[in-house]
């Protein structure tokens, strides 16, 4: 039951792989990524949790926000980074904002809070899948905020339109698969 449960934390957590890949090329300062690596983590963690407690109650109603808001957000983010990369300003200036550091990583947890609520319906052991699931989010978060740092390295210059073109690119394929 539990390599289920991996392989669903591993797909849930590919969003976040992404994400943070395309964050993490900003130029970000050790503590804003530090920050986001512990903002992601945390909210990868506690999802799950809150989507155990509510049960089935959030279902309908998350899906149906998930669906509708989050390509729409990420389509913003990267619409914003590509205004401030034309303007050659730095975008990770507005990604230092309290409301990037918090409310990114709960949109992109969702997923998590989703499976949760799956969790409840199949009666699995709880503990030992929540823990599954929220650290695979958080590994795989940490390692798109890192690799996306390490890509950084490799090619300063410039990054910000590759970043924000993929994640413009990856809203449209969200918006896409519905």
């Amino acid at each position: 039951m539990f390599s289920w449960i991996f392989i669903s934390a591993v797909l849930s957590g590919i969003d976040n792989l992404q994400a943070c890949s395309a964050i993490g090329c900003l130029a970000l300062a050790p503590g804003q990524r530090r920050w986001y690596a512990f903002a992601f983590s945390t909210a990868e963690t506690v999802a799950p949790l809150v989507g155990l407690a509510l049960g089935g109650l959030l279902w309908p109603a998350v899906l149906r926000t998930v669906n509708r808001y989050l390509p729409m957000i990420l389509l913003l983010c990267g619409l914003g980074i590509l205004a401030f990369a034309i303007k050659n300003r730095d975008a990770a200036l507005w990604f230092d904002r309290p409301g990037m550091m918090v409310g990114l990583p709960l949109l992109l947890s969702v997923d998590n809070l989703l499976a949760g609520v799956g969790l409840s319906a199949i009666h699995s052991p709880m503990l030992p899948s929540v823990l599954i699931i929220g650290a695979t989010g958080a590994v795989m978060s940490c390692a798109g905020l890192y690799l996306g740092a390490w890509v950084r390295a490799l090619v300063p210059r410039r990054l910000e339109f590759g970043a924000s073109i993929y994640l413009c690119l990856l809203s449209i394929q969200m918006l896409v698969k519905g």
